[in-house]
């Protein structure tokens, strides 16, 4: 039985796959550009985001599928945390609905004006999360070495982008992002029928300088096409991170109502310098269970 649900999940994500990377993609995003004209957006009053400069994020996200990090206001990402204290979940489902900072965050005017360009029609916002990596705060590794999980990737739709924000500090041990920019523009045939890829193959095939671990301060943000391959590398801390995914076609989940008034959290500050990327080497060895 369970085999054969196994066989009809993989022929599922094949089909999903076709549907979404075959010839006919580039018409069904022309299709959904069309239909999306004249969409309406909410916008928030509260600029939540620095750094993020449209002109150049735009092309690094047309030729990479990755934009570099910028800023979210930290008072923004300690109200958010702050309101999940005690909260053992490892995901909180669409806190858009309930949280002003996190409906504050994904409709910022600038954010908003980018995806706009990139989609060529407003996005539809099709859904947030917030991630609590070991909301336990147990250790994986005592030995803090940089444990990581498999390669893979997504596909939220013919055309998407995730924002990802930190909630608070991410260095290489504790859960940091890793991304392979410009993989989600070489599809294969290999990779309709696989949707994981190990470390080692991983480092075989597009070498350690491929591979970005994007670690900052709290505030940090990026945005991403998720047909990249990427991973969470584990960690011995507990980490914070919401992610936004935005799509083109698929709809909504659920409406776009601001939750209460914004107006109390207007940003103290986003002067911060976004913070610096760097290469990560992925290390030998065998990936640590999470």
């Amino acid at each position: 039985m369970k085999s054969a649900r196994r066989f009809l999940t993989a022929f599922a994500r094949v089909f999903v796959n076709l549907y979404y990377f075959g010839p006919w993609r580039q018409w069904l995003i022309r299709r959904a550009e069309v239909r999306g004209q004249g969409r309406p957006a909410p916008a928030s009053s509260i600029r939540a985001i620095s750094g993020l400069e449209p002109s150049v994020h735009l092309q690094r996200l047309r030729s990479d599928g990755f934009s570099g990090p910028f800023r979210v206001d930290t008072a923004l990402a300690d109200a958010i945390v702050a309101s999940l204290a005690g909260d053992t979940r490892y995901i909180v489902p669409e806190p858009h609905l309930d949280h002003a900072a996190v409906w504050a965050i994904v409709f910022d005017p600038t954010l908003q004006q980018l995806l706009r360009h990139y989609f060529g029609t407003t996005p539809n916002l099709f859904s947030t999360s917030i991630f609590i990596t070991n909301p336990s705060g147990r250790v994986h590794n005592a030995e803090r070495q940089a444990c990581t999980k498999d390669f893979h990737y997504d596909v939220p739709d013919v055309k998407g982008l995730t924002l990802f924000v930190y909630l608070n500090d991410v260095d290489e041990f504790g859960g940091a992002h890793a991304v392979i920019p410009g993989t989600a523009r070489r599809l294969t045939w290999h990779r309709l029928f696989s949707r994981f890829m190990c470390h080692r193959k991983a480092l075989a095939a597009y070498g350690s300088d491929a591979i970005v671990t994007i670690t900052g301060s709290k505030g940090t943000a990026f945005l991403e096409d998720l047909v990249n391959w990427h991973r969470r590398n584990t960690g011995n801390s507990t980490r914070y991170a919401l992610a936004a995914t935005f799509t083109l076609a698929r709809r909504p989940r659920h409406a776009w109502t601001a939750p209460g008034q914004l107006e109390p959290l207007t940003p103290v500050g986003t002067e911060e310098t976004p913070a610096a990327i760097r290469p990560l080497p992925i290390l030998d060895g065998k990936n640590t269970p999470v």
